[in-house]
């Protein structure tokens, strides 16, 4: 007798500590998010990096509490697998540690960015037939948001997708439209677990369109392609080493800040990426110091689209995809995952970014009173909440569209 197996499809969808609210330092409880979210960053940007990857723009935060939500719904040797995917090794909390902190994030997050377009949206959509279990999308809504709206694969998969596409668009606020592809649902799919983060905001120092023009831009160190550039002089905080500067630029809801990490060289960034630690951000805090920076960047779209089957079963997690352990989540039997799907954008210009770690041991303060920090080569770049240090999202620019 021939057993159907069942499907589950996930789909992840991107544009793209410390202290609470009540001001009590947080540090222990949120270890395992902050700190095994900074390592995932770097981990998932060298694996996009080795695939080939040129422009990237990603969101570890959203993949980090993606990946943890469908912890959730797994036991055994398959929760295992997706503590080590997300990097839970030094501070090795217990799984309902885990949980708890993603709320505690996701809460101060979301309370800290009411004055900014900032979204990020969980829900699962089952099919009318599939019988989740109350208890995993009780605690997928307390600890991740998570609401629920049933479908029907299996007698309207075209109508189901649609749905599902609907929802997207209007979460990332139109940026992201028909995301799955026709045929991507099937009569087999049971569930679908969808992630949205979108990001909008202004720059608190804004570039002033009239000192916009056209530069080259060197993708490799001598090949110089024209590319726009926005330019400010402004106070910054700016740090500095022999490999690379960085420099931190504010959001006017000071909610979030983007850091750009620009290599020494025009030729650099395989070296810089290669000799940074896990957290950089570590680095701009401690040797960073505001001074007046004549600043001069692109402007830039990138949009990022990744199937991460492979990602995942490279970091460990292999068994989503055959022989799981779902029960959490359900009784069905022969649950496995058939794609994972990400998918990232972002728009940096004059006003601001829409976006639906060295070991750095002798970094120095610079004294000059005009430093310059001109982004005409490769460069990294982070979007990171304020307050908890999350890194929203993560990317680098190489070659202009």
């Amino acid at each position: 007798m021939m057993v159907k197996k069942s499907v589950l499809f996930a789909v992840l969808l991107l544009l793209a500590l410390s202290r609470d609210a009540s001001g009590k330092d947080r540090r222990r409880e949120y270890c395992s998010v902050i700190k095994s979210g900074y390592r995932l960053s770097m981990t998932l940007y060298r694996e996009f990096v080795a695939e080939g990857a040129q422009n990237i723009i990603f969101s570890p935060y959203s993949i980090s509490s993606f990946t943890a939500m469908l912890m959730l719904g797994t036991d055994g040797h398959t929760e295992r697998e997706l503590r080590t995917f997300l990097q839970y090794g030094a501070c090795n909390p217990d799984v309902r540690e885990i949980h708890e902190s993603h709320r505690r994030v996701r809460e101060y997050i979301e309370k800290q960015s009411r004055d900014v377009s900032f979204v990020v949206a969980d829900r699962i959509f089952p099919d009318s037939k599939f019988v989740m279990r109350d208890n995993y999308t009780r605690m997928a809504e307390m600890y991740y948001g998570s609401t629920v709206q049933t479908l029907n694969y299996k007698s309207d998969t075209e109508r189901s997708r649609m749905i599902i596409n609907k929802w997207i668009e209007q979460k990332t606020n139109g940026i992201l439209k028909d995301v799955l592809p026709p045929n991507s649902i099937s009569p087999m799919t049971e569930v679908v677990l969808a992630n949205a983060i979108y990001f909008k905001d202004s720059w608190k120092q804004q570039f002033d369109p009239r000192r916009t023009m056209q530069a080259d831009f060197f993708v490799d160190g001598n090949t110089p392609v024209k590319s726009t550039f926005m330019n400010n002089k402004g106070m910054y905080k700016y740090a500095s080493n022999d490999v690379f500067s960085l420099i931190e630029l504010p959001y006017n809801g000071d909610a979030a800040y983007m850091i750009i990490l620009l290599p020494k060289k025009r030729d650099g960034l395989v070296h810089m990426e290669n000799s940074l630690a896990d957290n950089v951000l570590h680095a701009l805090n401690q040797y960073g110091k505001m001074q007046t920076v004549v600043v001069s960047i692109p402007k830039f779209k990138i949009e990022f689209t990744k199937e991460m089957t492979d990602t995942y079963k490279n970091l460990g997690a292999r068994s989503l995809f055959g022989g799981g352990d779902f029960t959490p989540m359900t009784d069905t039997k022969g649950m496995f995952i058939s794609t994972i799907l990400h998918k990232a954008f972002i728009d940096v210009n004059e006003e601001g970014t829409e976006a639906a770690a060295v070991t750095i041991g002798a970094m120095t303060r610079s004294l000059s009173l005009d430093q310059t920090f001109i982004c005409n080569h490769p460069f990294m770049f982070y979007i990171v909440h304020k307050d908890t240090k999350s890194i929203l999202f993560l990317g680098r620019y190489v070659m202009p569209a």
